[in-house]
């Protein structure tokens, strides 16, 4: 996943990853409005109040996931 927004785009650490492990890399570009069209399905999906947006880009990942068949996936997520 990468952002167009800059400030989050952590795109060259993947492309690193992806490199040196020598694995197979699909990715999409998550903006601020996709974020947003995103949120009702999120917040519908968690069935109960969430605090922050975090989970739609997650969720827009999943989705590819999802589209491309794949059953199991490695992420960063909380990762330093």
């Amino acid at each position: 996943m990468r952002f167009s927004d800059t400030e989050y785009d952590e795109t060259r650490y993947q492309h690193a990853m992806v490199e040196r492990l020598h694995t197979e890399h699909s990715e999409i570009v998550v903006s601020r409005a996709d974020i947003a069209a995103a949120f009702p399905s999120v917040v519908r999906c968690t069935e109960r109040p969430i605090l922050r947006t975090a989970p739609a880009p997650l969720f827009l990942l999943s989705r590819l996931v999802h589209e491309r068949g794949i059953k199991v996936v490695l992420t960063g997520e909380g990762a330093r």
